[in-house]
């Protein structure tokens, strides 16, 4: 007799390889828009202006210069402005690193809780927008806008719990099946000791009591099938491969993705 597959109910659903690598790529996009000087930005004829958040470029044709992380981008400058853009870079890193160790866990197939992402992408998001916003409408009639930073930044904030609300949710509970197969009564297996035969007739319980034939006291064979019941799928909807109906749990099962369809 072939093993009979562990319950829908303890099946774990590995995650998804595309959503793990689209979370690693989010997290590699936020820190290049963290570390990038575009996040607001300037252009007038020959002469360009960039701001980032911990950092400026100024060009005139094709001579630029710039700094990291100078002191001079705090003067004149309001004292929530500058809360912001401190509060964007810092909540921001912290951002990356937890979106990076979302998505290359969920890679090696280990599933971790999203909802520290779902907490810190959106704080992140807040803060950058207020920064935004804030200078530009404190440049007084500048011709100032959001740059490529801004949007790269965005994107990847928005991007990140997305993927992980699409391709992370745990599985879904297994609903119990008794007598006659209707859903709500009883789990499983109810009542399956051995040497307990079914009179004929008496319901259609998946797993309870023993073949007919059977010898007194021995184990009963946990009904299985090639083929499913009438609507249940004959396929897996994941990988295209073929099924194995399991009466116990009234559900097909997928040997190659090891998961309950």
């Amino acid at each position: 007799m072939q093993p009979v597959p562990s319950s829908p109910a303890a099946a774990t659903a590995r995650p998804n390889i595309g959503i793990a690598i689209g979370l690693l790529a989010c997290s590699f996009f936020l820190l290049i828009g963290l570390f990038t000087r575009g996040w607001i930005g300037m252009a007038r004829g020959r002469m360009e202006v960039s701001v980032g958040l911990m950092g400026y470029k100024f060009c005139r044709g094709d001579e630029c210069e710039g700094k990291w992380f100078d002191d001079k981008m705090n003067k004149g400058a309001d004292g929530d402005i500058t809360a912001a853009r401190y509060g964007t870079f810092l909540v921001g890193l912290a951002t990356a690193v937890i979106i990076g160790l979302v998505g290359g866990l969920a890679l090696g197939g280990t599933r971790m809780t999203p909802i520290p992402l779902y907490v810190m992408a959106p704080l992140t998001l807040v803060l950058g927008l207020y920064y935004v916003v804030r200078v530009i409408t404190d440049a007084h009639g500048a011709d100032l806008g959001p740059g490529v930073s801004f949007f790269v930044s965005f994107l990847a904030l928005v991007g990140a719990p997305v993927l992980a609300g699409v391709g992370l949710r745990g599985p879904r509970p297994a609903m119990a099946y008794g007598y006659g197969g209707a859903p709500g009564y009883g789990a499983p297996g109810f009542g399956a000791a051995p040497g307990y035969g079914a009179a004929p007739g008496f319901g259609a319980a998946p797993g309870f009591g023993a073949a007919p034939g059977a010898a007194p006291g021995a184990a009963p064979a946990v009904a299985q099938s090639a083929q499913p019941a009438t609507g249940a799928p004959s396929t897996c909807p994941r990988c295209q491969g073929p099924t194995q109906w399991i009466a116990q749990y009234q559900r097909a099962h997928c040997g190659a993705c090891q998961q309950y369809v």
